[in-house]
């Protein structure tokens, strides 16, 4: 996914496509580096709060309800 992942949006889009995982990317790994396992275990916090944000904007309630419809083709 390159620097696309970074924006919150694009980690919905492979799941409603239909990819069954995600990278998160170096963010975890910076938490880590900088505070240890709590600072992975924020940066995941606020990943999957991200996502959640994501899923109610999108009018879902949970990831296994994305589908194509969910996103826009380029």
């Amino acid at each position: 996914m390159g620097a696309a992942s970074r924006q919150r949006a694009s980690r919905a889009t492979p799941v409603a496509r239909g990819a069954r995982a995600v990278r998160l990317g170096r963010a975890p790994l910076y938490g880590l580096a900088g505070r240890g396992p709590a600072g992975a275990n924020e940066v995941l916090a606020i990943l999957r709060t991200e996502l959640d944000n994501t899923l109610r904007l999108l009018g879902r309630t949970r990831i296994g309800a994305l589908d194509a419809a969910a996103v826009r083709k380029r």
